[in-house]
């Protein structure tokens, strides 16, 4: 187990805050149409001209490290910022290689025994997540796409497999459709098993960042026969062997493909800053269910 550290990717909201607004999350489930109007309006706020202005205003108020577009000391492959900066604008999706065997070995003897769930602040309770999430090489890319300091939103474990009978449960990951979290974000997605077209993999309409029409902000998804008619070969299916690493602008209309095999995902959420709404989706804590699972281990039968 780790605790928060002090770097600006540890950086936490109120857990008052976070529990209050986790409770109107909560009960926007239970009346769509209210939920469908709060996403609505946000959405229409959040893709509106002015927007550039915020971004500017951000990078002036929360300016890059020194020294902060040179990897140093990383346990990473090097990654090709230019590169992946330049393929997120345009493509929206950059594959930026694969964990080190030994760093993937030791995440998934934590990861491989979890059963389903999304299990949140996985990176306060496992020291190589931690690491991985604040990796030189990671926040690389991540100021030089972002033009400042970034923050980390959510750091997300999401585990999925078919249910007894061998089916998919279907639910809205499983349509297309958008997210965004403050003016500008970034999401970086690693498999942490292999996956293949039968095994969940992460499905984006490339470029579709850029085009963002009104009916298109403020609908929370579309159906696969509008997605594939309007997008069509710009739509990618993303799979890898187990570490495979990938940074998305879920602002792009993406989605989770059908499930036929066991599929573990680490989502982790970055943004140039911390808003109202920026307080992470609901879930198990990863630490929690650890020192859970640790405690009915060794007591006493």
């Amino acid at each position: 187990m780790v605790s928060p550290s002090s770097h600006v990717l540890a950086v936490r909201s109120s857990p008052a805050l976070s529990g209050i607004l986790r409770s109107v999350r909560s009960w926007l489930e239970r009346y769509p149409r209210v939920a469908w109007s709060v996403r609505a309006g946000r959405a229409i706020v959040h893709f509106g001209p002015w927007r550039h202005l915020f971004r500017a205003a951000i990078r002036v108020t929360r300016p890059r490290q020194p020294g902060g577009l040179t990897p140093t000391a990383s346990l990473l492959a090097p990654i090709d910022v230019a590169e992946a900066v330049g393929r997120l604008r345009e493509e929206s999706v950059y594959v930026a290689g694969v964990l080190p065997p030994e760093l993937l070995a030791r995440i998934r003897a934590v990861t491989d025994g979890l059963p389903v769930d999304a299990y949140t602040h996985a990176n306060d309770a496992n020291a190589d997540v931690q690491a991985l999430v604040s990796d030189s090489a990671i926040l690389s890319v991540l100021r030089a796409h972002f033009g400042c300091e970034p923050v980390l939103l959510e750091c997300t474990l999401g585990i999925v497999e078919p249910d007894a009978k061998g089916r998919d449960k279907a639910g809205p990951q499983r349509w297309f459709h958008f997210d965004f979290g403050g003016w500008q974000s970034l999401t970086l997605f690693v498999y942490l098993t292999d996956v293949d077209g039968s095994a969940a993999p992460h499905e984006v309409a490339a470029g579709t960042h850029q085009r963002r029409g009104f009916r298109d902000a403020v609908r929370s998804s579309i159906t696969d026969a509008e997605a594939y008619r309007r997008f069509g070969a710009a739509i990618r299916t993303i799979t890898g062997p187990a570490g495979t690493m990938f940074f998305e602008d879920t602002e792009a209309f993406h989605r989770r493909a059908a499930v036929g095999r066991r599929r573990v995902m680490l989502n982790v959420l970055y943004a140039s800053h911390r808003g109202l709404f920026s307080h992470g989706r609901p879930g198990l804590s990863l630490r929690r269910h650890l020192t859970a699972a640790a405690a009915a281990t060794t007591s006493p039968r």
